[in-house]
């Protein structure tokens, strides 16, 4: 197996400084993280699609969706092993979405079973954590949008916290409503963390305008005692206790962004070769004449969106900063950007821009665990380097 490796330095310097600065606000400068600070790693490991990562103090593990399995890696960049294959049987993946651990438990959520599986870390099933709740992707009539978790879910001592849809995650026109939930470790629910709801006019196509595409809400875990959550409607991040109660808040300003017909069609090629790719199936030869038509046809009749203001995902750190990600399908045909704003904590609002491909998934210390994607739509676990 090859050890980790780094990629070509491109740019001279870990950071690269872009903006004039004053010299009472240095920390609100935004700065660039060259390509020499991303470190490759478990590049012999199977090439798929990475949705989470979960720190296990010496190593991390990340979760697959497109061959549900887990990989552990070591600090030095070496797959340890992996473990987990789809089915229907006890610690069989259906629909993996997260994966978290505590001390030397990993806990693989999968919203098709409403519970979570346990597994040591050599990968031995120890049982499941069930949630006495209807949570997005349970219920037939569920659906699951492209760029939402519907299914993060995340340990806090004795309780876990997950999102639940009482009406999934809608379609245009269709009632919007998402709930943050604490449960125990029997599977019932506590509390209810925090609770948002769209009117069904959100998404609906209105004569004459334009399609906008309503972002979900997003939420983090800072500490055991500590959640940060997104709210697209009021555009503000609350910090908040694991049962629920606010305990401050942040003015997220997140700026609209304009969606072109040379984006969308990008962004739909790029999807429809990946549901090939994990049918096992080949790419037809006409596919990017049916996109480019399908994108004409749906402008043509208002029904692709031209425009999003909100963030993609947030993260939080030791030191309680919040780092929300923006939107851009120039960045990525995924619709996630390179940039992230980070606000409160010890730090003033600022912005980072990470390398090209990169994917930020988990803040842990000096480093930040995502993939990295190549020409190929492939992607690689990676870390880079985070300035301090």
């Amino acid at each position: 197996m090859k050890s980790a490796r780094r990629m070509p330095a491109v740019i001279s310097g870990l950071l690269l400084v872009f903006a004039a600065c004053n010299t009472e606000d240095r920390r609100s400068v935004p700065v660039v993280i060259g390509p020499d600070a991303i470190t490759v790693i478990g590049e012999d490991s199977l090439a798929t699609t990475y949705i989470d990562v979960t720190d296990l103090g010496g190593s991390v593990a990340y979760l697959s969706s497109t061959e549900p399995f887990v990989t552990m890696i070591d600090t030095n960049g070496r797959v340890a092993r992996q473990f987990g294959v789809p089915g229907e049987g006890p610690g069989d993946f259906r629909n993996p979405t997260s994966i978290d651990a505590v001390a030397d438990t990993l806990y693989v959520w999968d919203v098709r079973v409403g519970a979570a599986s346990m597994y040591d870390t050599v990968g031995r099933y120890l049982g499941r954590r069930r949630a006495d709740a209807n949570f997005g992707g349970v219920a037939p009539t569920t659906r699951m949008d492209y760029a939402g978790r519907p299914g993060l879910y995340r340990r806090l001592d004795s309780i876990a916290v997950t999102p639940a849809y009482t009406n999934g995650v809608s379609l245009p026109g269709e009632q919007r409503s998402y709930s943050l939930l604490a449960v125990n470790n029997l599977g019932a629910v506590l509390d209810t963390v925090w609770t948002s709801s769209l009117p069904a006019s959100a998404n609906a196509q209105v004569q004459g305008r334009p399609m906008h595409l309503v972002p979900i809400p997003l939420w983090a875990r800072c500490s055991n005692a500590r959640l940060v959550v997104y709210d697209p409607a009021m555009d503000i991040t609350t910090y908040r206790t694991p049962t629920g109660t606010e305990v401050g808040r942040i003015e997220s300003r997140a700026d609209s962004v304009h969606i072109t017909a040379e984006e969308l069609r990008q962004y739909l090629t790029f999807h429809f070769r990946r549901l090939y790719m994990a049918a096992h199936l080949p790419e037809p030869s006409s596919l990017a004449e049916a996109v480019a038509e399908m994108v004409q046809q749906g402008k043509i009749n208002g029904d692709y969106p031209s425009g999003f203001a909100g963030y993609t995902s947030i993260l939080c750190n030791a030191d309680n900063e919040v780092w929300l990600e923006e939107f851009s399908l120039q960045d990525s045909p995924q619709g996630y950007a390179r940039t992230w704003i980070v606000l409160g904590g010890r730090s003033s609002k600022r912005s980072v821009t990470l390398p090209e491909g990169f994917r930020l998934m988990m803040l842990d210390g000096s480093r930040g665990y995502g993939t990295l994607m190549d020409s190929t739509t492939v992607e690689f676990p990676a870390w880079v380097e985070l300035p301090q």
